[in-house]
């Protein structure tokens, strides 16, 4: 009698028709798992510029670690249990990465993160990074080349350093935009905005002040609403003044993405640019709960746990997708 053990691999977030249209890495840390990887540093050695690596949830830290050519790493998303997201574990992918650029070790230009947790930096030069979908817990993140950051979620301050990079659709507590021709839009900021001239502000909505935060008024800032008292720029745009009740559904605790979803009838309901919704949930790429990349998630497999015979054996799988 054979054993036959089915151990997920990254949690079944994404389909065996995916891996082979691509060059993937798998990593996956967690006891007795099936995947290429255990650590993302091997996976990381392996991988040629232009490699994607997905990295199971796991309860624990893969650790942070520096890149030195172009590399796509996807997770599984946050808030996974407390949103109610469908899948056979609820554990994101914690991480941290440094885009790096160095004349003797490589660029790491062009790389892109989605659906992870942890701290991400760039270097001056290590260009063009995209950030999607990802939590930022505990940690300031600094982009020092250009970067898009779009659909994030950061209890703490997301620094650009370099010209022409953007933040979108994103829910943060500090921002600090350093270069012209920077922007900030659809985005939710519960604490501060550290800006200078010649950056854009738009559609986006502010939090009262606490513990000190304030806004710094450099930038230009246009169809943007503050709740509590007022703050914002005057230009005929601006809302200042209104109370939260009238703008999130406020539902859960406030420290969760769920929280600042529109209630219907929301003073930001079509009052951004062009008449589209304020905030992280409006736009033309709004925010996805959760963060989930758009792959498929496994939320059942049932398999007998012997099998009798070696040429056959039957197994279930059901998956849920997710809008990318």
């Amino acid at each position: 009698m054979k054993r036959f053990v089915f151990l997920t691999l990254l949690v079944g977030a994404f389909s065996w028709a995916q891996l082979q249209a691509q060059t993937v890495h798998t990593v996956d840390g967690n006891a007795g798992a099936v995947a290429q990887f255990s650590g993302v540093q091997a996976a990381i050695d392996a991988a040629s510029p232009g490699d994607t690596i997905l990295i199971a949830g796991s309860p624990d830290y893969y650790g942070t670690f520096n890149i030195y050519k172009e590399l796509h790493f996807v997770g599984v998303g946050f808030f996974l249990s407390t949103n109610g997201v469908p899948g056979l574990s609820t554990h994101g992918a914690s991480v941290g990465l440094n885009f790096k650029n160095d004349n003797l070790l490589g660029n790491s230009a062009g790389s892109s993160a989605t659906g992870l947790n942890g701290l991400l930096n760039s270097d001056p030069g290590a260009n063009n990074i995209i950030i999607d979908k990802c939590y930022n817990a505990a940690n300031n993140w600094r982009l020092q080349g250009s970067v898009t950051i779009t659909r994030c979620y950061s209890r703490n301050e997301i620094r650009i350093d370099a010209a022409d990079s953007s933040i979108s659709n994103t829910i943060i507590w500090g921002v600090h935009m350093t270069a012209t021709n920077q922007s900030l839009t659809n985005s939710v900021v519960r604490g501060y905005t550290n800006t200078i001239p010649n950056q854009n502000i738009t559609n986006c909505i502010f939090l009262e002040a606490v513990n000190g935060a304030s806004l710094d008024l450099d930038a230009n800032y246009t169809y943007c609403l503050k709740t509590g008292g007022g703050g914002l720029p005057n230009n005929g745009t601006n809302v200042n003044s209104v109370l939260l009740g009238d703008v999130f559904t406020a539902v859960g605790a406030a420290d969760v993405d769920a929280y600042y979803q529109l209630k219907d009838g929301s003073l930001a309901v079509g009052a951004g640019l062009g008449g589209v919704d304020m905030g992280a949930y409006g736009g033309a790429k709004p925010y996805v709960l959760s963060g989930v990349p758009g792959r498929p998630r496994m939320t059942r497999f049932d398999i007998a746990p012997t099998a009798t015979g070696l040429t056959e054996l039957t197994f279930e799988v059901e998956s849920q997708a997710f809008a990318e």
